[in-house]
């Protein structure tokens, strides 16, 4: 049987003897992106790009997302009181 049917849910992967969040996983490979993206534009453009481009754009990145998961919030809390 699969840990999804112990748990109820998919959230957790079977790693030998222990759990593991599968978050934790999809977290250390973002990171890594942001960190090789980070590099790639510091060593072709320099620190003025840099500032110029790399930072804004990771700025609207992340207030997108975070303006995403509110409006998740917003729209979950009321789709609770009021189902249909």
């Amino acid at each position: 049987m699969t840990t999804s049917f112990y748990l109820g849910t998919n959230f957790w992967t079977y790693h030998g003897r222990i759990f593991v969040s599968d978050r934790s996983e999809r977290t250390w490979i973002m990171v890594l992106a942001a960190w090789t993206l980070k590099l790639a534009t510091l060593h072709m453009g320099g620190s003025k790009a840099y500032e110029k481009w790399g930072v804004p754009v990771a700025t609207g990145f992340l207030m997108g997302y975070a303006i995403s998961i509110l409006m998740d919030g917003i729209l979950s809390a009321v789709r609770f009181f009021i189902p249909f």
